[in-house]
């Protein structure tokens, strides 16, 4: 039963996840800590945990198509750098749950590149999704009593879910290329090496 909903358990785990790891970053950027350095700070991690588990688990999953690195920096830049600085930037500027909700409207944005950029049918169920989401964003926001939320928090939040939305798409391309523990390292590493040129 657990092996054929492997895929639900692990989403559940990653909201969570999520959850948790918004909590922690608000009260560490309250604390004083600025986005661009906490995004750094979690790349360099995450860069150095993957790859001490890789080297003793996977060491196939180091390997990597050189010719691809142009493609894999736009990954590792938008789709790591991009999705955690904005994030962070949201989250400074307004509550975290409705800067997670506006940076997973990339499904929204996902639905509407795959309809109208790639010409690929789109079920109707997709639709009422898409627009349940905004009808809740909508909800959440209260739009009929102006904009609430800090401007630059909203536009941050906005980017965030572009961001997201340009790192699964990316993913998707990649996925059929190499392993998803390939892709988290290759873009980690790209994200902490674009920090540690921008904030040395």
């Amino acid at each position: 039963m657990l092996t054929r909903r492997k895929g639900e358990v692990a989403l559940i785990i990653a909201a969570l996840a999520f959850s948790i790891n918004g909590i922690f970053s608000k009260l560490v950027l309250e604390a004083g800590l600025s986005p661009f350095r906490l995004a750094e700070i979690r790349s360099t991690g995450a860069f150095f945990s993957f790859f001490i588990y890789l080297l003793i688990f996977n060491r196939k999953a180091l390997r990597f198509e050189w010719k691809a690195l142009p493609e894999m920096l736009i990954y590792g830049i938008i789709g790591y750098a991009g999705v955690q600085a904005f994030y962070f930037v949201a989250i400074t500027r307004m509550p975290v749950s409705v800067g997670l909700i506006i940076e997973f409207t990339a499904a929204i944005w996902i639905t509407l590149w795959i309809r109208f950029v790639r010409k690929e049918f789109v079920p109707k169920s997709m639709w009422i999704a898409v627009f349940l989401a905004i009808s809740g964003l909508a909800l959440i926001a209260q739009v009929w009593k102006g904009l609430i939320f800090n401007t630059w928090g909203v536009i941050a939040a906005f980017l965030d879910a572009f961001a997201l939305t340009a790192y699964f798409l990316l993913g998707e391309k990649w996925g059929k290329r190499a392993s998803t523990e390939t892709l988290m390292f290759y873009g980690f590493g790209i994200s902490m090496l674009f920090w540690w040129l921008i904030l040395p």
